[in-house]
């Protein structure tokens, strides 16, 4: 039961963004284009930096307002991730699919 309210939030949660006008949200996490999954490391694919995606929209919002990912570089990222992991109670999947979105969304910013 848990996993379809999960899976039914993950898809509202854009729809509700959208007609809520809350674009300064979504604007601060990159949208996975063609770029962005084509500057990822090996083994990650699209559909990972989707559920990424997904999940820092969903989760990091719960406690505090999410930042642009471009403000930290992996090194920030990869040191602050972990603690987030715990106090947003994700599970190890949406751990990885978070790490491999946040920061190849902000190696992709450092490198602009």
């Amino acid at each position: 039961m848990r996993g379809i309210l999960k899976t039914c939030l993950a898809l509202a949660l854009p729809a509700a963004l959208a007609a809520a006008g809350c674009g300064g949200l979504a604007a601060r996490a990159p949208v996975v284009d063609d770029a962005l999954a084509a500057s990822a490391d090996a083994g990650i694919d699209r559909a990972t930096l989707e559920r990424g995606r997904l999940t820092y929209l969903r989760d990091c919002g719960r406690c505090h307002t999410p930042v642009a990912l471009s403000t930290r570089d992996e090194a920030g990222w990869a040191a602050i991730l972990p603690k987030m992991y715990e106090k947003a109670y994700l599970s190890r999947e949406e751990s990885e699919d978070l790490a491999a979105y946040v920061l190849t969304a902000s190696r992709s910013a450092q490198e602009r």
